[in-house]
Order: C-alpha cells, then sequence, then structure tokens
C-alpha cells in the first residue's frame, strides 16, 4: 500500500477501521437518542393531549347517545373541557389542533354576542360538521400507531379518501348554509331592533 511495509499498512487500516466505526456508532447512538426523544414528546402528546380530548368527546356522545342524530357537537361544559387542555398543554399543542380550537372559540364567542342581544337562552352547538372529533380521533389513533399501541385500523383504511369527500362535498355545503342562516337571522334581528328604537325616538 503506496510502498509501506506490511506493518504499517496493517496500522493504518485498524486506524481506519477504528474511526470508521467509531463515527458510524457515534452518529447511530445519536440517531437512536433523537428516535427516544422524540418518542417521549408523541407519548407526552398522547397522554396530556390526545387522550384527555378524546376522553371528553367520548363522555358528550354518551351523553348525545339518545339524540335522533347520536353526538350533537360541542356544548359549553364540553367547551370548557377543550379550554381547560388547550391553556394547560399549549406547548404540545399542534398547529392543526390548534387552528380548529380557534374555529371552536371563535363559534363560542359568537354564539355569546348572540345570546346576550336575542336574548335566547338555546346555545347552538360547534362541530356539526365533525371537523374537531374526526381530527382528534385521526390523531389518537395515529399517535397510538407510531407508539405501537392498540389503535383502530380500519379507520386508516377509509380515511383519508372518505374524508376528504365526506367534508368538501356534503359538509361543507352544509356547514356553509348553516352558519349563513344563523348570520342573516342575527342580522336581521339587530335591524329590527334598530327599527324599533329609532321609532320610540
Amino acid at each position: 500500500m503506496f510502498g509501506l511495509s506490511d506493518s504499517w499498512t496493517g496500522i493504518i487500516s485498524a486506524v481506519l477501521i477504528a474511526v470508521i466505526t467509531s463515527f458510524v456508532t457515534h452518529n447511530l447512538a445519536i440517531l437512536k437518542e433523537r428516535r427516544l426523544q422524540t418518542e417521549k414528546y408523541k407519548l407526552e402528546i398522547l397522554e396530556k393531549v390526545y387522550t384527555p380530548l378524546y376522553r371528553s368527546l367520548i363522555n358528550k356522545m354518551i351523553k348525545d347517545y339518545n339524540n335522533p342524530f347520536g353526538y350533537s357537537g360541542i356544548d359549553p361544559d364540553l367547551y370548557n373541557d377543550i379550554y381547560n387542555i388547550y391553556k394547560q398543554h399549549i406547548y404540545l399543542i399542534d398547529p392543526g389542533l390548534e387552528k380548529r380550537f380557534w374555529e371552536i372559540k371563535a363559534h363560542f364567542e359568537d354564539e355569546k354576542r348572540r345570546m346576550s342581544e336575542m336574548k335566547d337562552e338555546h346555545f347552538i352547538q360547534m362541530d356539526y360538521e365533525y371537523r374537531f372529533i374526526r381530527y382528534v380521533s385521526y390523531q389518537y389513533n395515529k399517535m397510538r400507531r407510531k407508539l405501537n399501541l392498540p389503535y383502530e385500523k380500519t379507520y386508516f383504511k377509509y380515511h383519508d379518501a372518505t374524508y376528504y369527500t365526506y367534508n368538501r362535498v356534503i359538509m361543507y355545503p352544509i356547514s356553509y348554509f348553516k352558519g349563513h342562516k344563523i348570520k342573516k337571522d342575527l342580522e336581521k334581528y339587530r335591524q329590527s331592533k334598530s327599527t324599533e328604537e329609532q321609532s320610540e325616538r
């Protein structure tokens, strides 16, 4: 090897093998540590975020069991559960879940204003298009699968295509018209209230 004696060739080869082995071992150790750390975070998210949310949603479904259409959406009690989980573990909330939380919060605030203005004690529940419950159920099972925990296998087989078709073709139009009707009724009420106040003057 490059005019070196067999002894020096053996020494250089041994050093190179040791360096390469050390490099590979070090990088494998880093990758293993990262994987363990990632699994630790996923387990923490599952335990502190998705399991409590999933449990609260299951309790709501049990509560709505005798309703003609079953789960009827997010009421004030369920909203408070969701809000507390979000507030306590905000550092573990993923962007998709956070987006859905703010949608629920906006609806909840709008409903409080509507009920106050219209003197209406009936709260219109959120999530009638099932965006929140579907997202939580999917992420709950997805994390359990990644952590090698029992999960609902058939859910993943049909979820993606069915979820897209169901939301885009069926639930989004229903959600739009329901929301549009609520806003229209509120505008009519405000206009009639304004007309009454002007006539009284």
